[in-house]
């Protein structure tokens, strides 16, 4: 019953998100978390421009204009947490750690090896973890530079 009562309200929900969208041309769930619907926007939307070009900037070959594009979708691509190439080589092993330290918790027999175990696990993760959030953030940056020096060019 519960299931049936969220289903209505999502679907409710999503009408209105969708009225928004046509008559502003954007929800308030958007507006949410900005930069996770800018990159999720913004690669499909270089996507078809590049893959259905008319037109290119004066200054440049084609073949230039749809490297520019690329390197701009790749850029972007990679920024994005749920599309970077780059993954946490120790996830795996720290989710697995948490779990069994969160079932020796509950079950009142945590061991103080599992102490030990937290800092090498936690150490890895997080400076992996870092690595990736600094690639990111270069991959960022490198995206909107592009888009920002070739923005007023960014029409068909």
């Amino acid at each position: 019953m519960v299931s049936i009562f969220y289903r209505i309200k999502d679907s409710i929900s999503d009408l209105k998100f969708r009225c928004q969208r046509f008559l502003r041309g954007w929800a308030d769930i958007d507006c949410w978390d900005i930069d996770y619907w800018f990159l999720n926007t913004i690669v499909p939307m270089l996507t078809y421009l590049k893959n259905n070009l008319h037109s290119h900037p004066v200054d440049i070959t084609e073949e230039e204009w749809k490297s520019i594009l690329e390197k701009m979708i790749e850029c972007f691509t990679e920024a994005n947490e749920d599309t970077c190439s780059h993954k946490n080589r120790y996830e795996e092993e720290y989710m697995r750690y948490l779990n069994e330290y969160y079932s020796m918790l509950r079950s009142g027999k945590l061991s103080s090896g599992i102490e030990n175990k937290h800092s090498e696990i936690s150490d890895k993760y997080l400076s992996d973890e870092m690595k990736i959030l600094n690639y990111r953030e270069e991959k960022l940056h490198e995206g909107l530079e592009l888009f920002s020096d070739w923005f007023n060019d960014l029409w068909d």
